[in-house]
C-alpha cells in the first residue's frame, strides 16, 4: 500500500469515499500540473491545455479552420473563417461586393444630379429623390410626377374592396387574408371551403355528384336485368356532345336546375330498355325532365348515330 503523500494514495481514498489528506491532494496537483502542460495555438495565439497523449497542435477553432491567405484588397494576411472569404474585414468585403466602402446613412450625400445635400434611406442610394433617379438610370417620369398607381381591387379571401399600390396582381387586402387563402381550397364550382375540411368539393356538388352516381347504377342495373349493352358515360358529356339541347323539343337546358325542376337535365334513352334498347351512348340523348317524363317508357324515336 503506497503511503499518503503520492497519487495513488489520492486514488486510493476516493476509492473508499474518504476525504483526502493535504500531502495527497498536493500530489494529486502537482501531477495534473506535471501531465498537462499548456500551450499557445500557432493559429489564433489563444492559451490550450494539451493532455498526457499530447494531441493537435492547434486549438478546437482552427482545426476546421481555412489556411492563411491574403486579402484581395489591401494584400493584408488573414485566416479566414470560411472556404470562399475573400477579405480580410468587412470594409474590405464591401468593396469586393459592390466596388466602394459603404457610406454611413446618417452621413449628409451629394446628390449626383442635382448636387442637393440629402440622407440616404439605404446604402445605395446616389439621388435625393424619384425625379432625379429616373434621370440618372435614363428613364422617363410622367408629367403629373406620380411615382405608384393605385388600383382598386377586391379581396379573395374576404371580398372586402382594398388598394393595391403600382401592383396589379395583388389580390389580397391583409397578409392574413393571404396566409387564409393558402390554407384554403377551391371547389370546380368556384366556392371557397372553409378552413380545415379535407373534402375537395363543397356540399352542393357533392350532393349532386351522389345523385349522378346514383342514377348512372341504376341506369346499369336496369340494362343489366334485361340483358342490354352498357357502356359508362356521364350526363356533361351527353350534354357536351348534344349541345345542352333537348333531343325531343330541341330547347336548351337548364344545366344548373336540379330535378323535379321541368328544365332540368335528365338522360333519355331513343329506344327504351324495356323495348330492346341498349344503355349506349349512341341510344342516349338529353332531355329536359318534364319531356322525359311526358314521353316515359312508350313510344319510340329514330335512333341517333353519333360517335
Amino acid at each position: 500500500m503506497k503511503p499518503c503523500g503520492t497519487t495513488a494514495a489520492y486514488q486510493r481514498h476516493l476509492k473508499l469515499k474518504e476525504p483526502p489528506c493535504e500531502s495527497c491532494k498536493a500530489a494529486s496537483r502537482e501531477d495534473s500540473r506535471r501531465k498537462y502542460k499548456p500551450s499557445v495555438c500557432p493559429g489564433c495565439g489563444s492559451l490550450m491545455g494539451r493532455g498526457p497523449r499530447g494531441g493537435s497542435d492547434l486549438c478546437r477553432d482552427c482545426r476546421g479552420r481555412p489556411a492563411w491567405r491574403n486579402c484581395v484588397i489591401c494584400g493584408n494576411e488573414f485566416r479566414p473563417r470560411w472556404e470562399y472569404s475573400k477579405a480580410c474585414s468587412p470594409k474590405c468585403g464591401q468593396i469586393v461586393r459592390w466596388g466602394h466602402p459603404a457610406k454611413h446613412r446618417k452621413n449628409g450625400r451629394i446628390c449626383e444630379v442635382c448636387g442637393k445635400i440629402f440622407v440616404a434611406t439605404y446604402d445605395l442610394q446616389r439621388t435625393c429623390s424619384r425625379s432625379c433617379g429616373v434621370l440618372i438610370h435614363g428613364r422617363t417620369l410622367n408629367a403629373a410626377g406620380k411615382t405608384c398607381r393605385i388600383w382598386v381591387a377586391d379581396c379573395l379571401t374576404c371580398g372586402s374592396a382594398f388598394t393595391a399600390h403600382g401592383n396589379m396582381k395583388s389580390s389580397y387586402c391583409s397578409r392574413a387574408c393571404r396566409r387564409a387563402a393558402r390554407f384554403t381550397r377551391i371547389c370546380v364550382c368556384g366556392e371557397r371551403l372553409p378552413l380545415g375540411m379535407k373534402r375537395r368539393v363543397c356540399d352542393n356538388c357533392r350532393h349532386a355528384n351522389d345523385l349522378a352516381a346514383r342514377r348512372a347504377a341504376r341506369r346499369r342495373r336496369k340494362a343489366r336485368q334485361r340483358g342490354a349493352v352498357s357502356e359508362p358515360y356521364t350526363l356533361a358529356q351527353i350534354a357536351e356532345r348534344d349541345g345542352w339541347r333537348c333531343g325531343l323539343c330541341r330547347k336548351l337546358v337548364a344545366m344548373d336546375k336540379p330535378i323535379p325542376h321541368p328544365k332540368a337535365p335528365t338522360i333519355d334513352h331513343v329506344v327504351p330498355l324495356s323495348r330492346g334498347g341498349d344503355d349506349t351512348r349512341a341510344n342516349v340523348q338529353l332531355a329536359h325532365f318534364l319531356c322525359n317524363s311526358i314521353k316515359g317508357a312508350g313510344g319510340s324515336q329514330q335512333l341517333a348515330l353519333f360517335g
